[in-house]
């Protein structure tokens, strides 16, 4: 019988002396993911309405993958994750610690999410609902869609698309797939500072409530 163990990891020491006037290595890792996903969103949109339904290694598609790639890796790391053995210890400088000593087994857990794509989608319907200006309750109970790589289908919630959209789609060689039930569960806070509102939002999909709790000066 095997037992794993998480690796006790010393972490680097912190007062790491920088060069002075140098632009940081993850400002520049930045940058170009940013570029490269920007670049690709706009190029893989045009691609689709001009010439349609693509494959899955476009340029567009590697520059997008490219951007999600150096982003991820850059984030991995410089954002160091605590093990059971350093939380136990409470050796994790510098660490995050947000789930306690199961901080790494819960991102295991969400890298399974973001490897599927759902949560990505959210978070991208969400910040395009955002940009049209929806409050934060419009913007976590919009009905979802979803393209999949793997089966190659659009998955959608009731309500995300219209007969007239449905018949478009298909007839652009994409292959539809109705769900019969909901997915997800998006918590949103909106603050809009121009105009003075705060608001936060539970999906209706999930369980709970949401509040905005005003802090008054004593």
């Amino acid at each position: 019988m095997s037992v794993t163990v998480d690796r006790p990891i010393a972490l680097p020491d912190s007062r790491a002396v920088t060069r002075s006037g140098a632009v940081p290595w993850y400002l520049v890792a930045v940058t170009i993911a940013s570029t490269s996903v920007i670049v690709g969103l706009i190029w893989d949109i045009s691609w689709h309405r001009t010439i349609g339904r693509d494959a899955f290694l476009t340029p567009a598609h590697l520059a997008i993958y490219m951007g999600a790639v150096i982003a991820g890796l850059s984030n991995g790391y410089a954002h160091y994750l605590t093990t059971r053995y350093e939380y136990a210890a409470q050796q994790y400088e510098g660490a995050s610690n947000i789930f306690g000593p199961w901080t790494l087994d819960q991102l295991k857990f969400l890298l399974v999410d973001i490897v599927l794509g759902a949560i990505l989608t959210m978070v991208l319907l969400g910040m395009l609902d955002f940009f049209r200006g929806a409050d934060a309750q419009a913007i976590v109970s919009a009905p979802r869609y979803h393209m999949q790589y793997l089966p190659d289908q659009v998955q959608f919630e009731k309500g995300a698309f219209d007969a007239e959209a449905q018949t478009a789609l298909t007839g652009m060689g994409y292959k539809l797939d109705a769900l019969d039930s909901s997915y997800g569960n998006t918590q949103a806070v909106l603050w809009r500072p121009a105009q003075g509102t705060l608001q936060a939002a539970a999906d209706p999909r999930g369980v709970g409530t949401s509040r905005v709790v005003l802090k008054t000066a004593r």
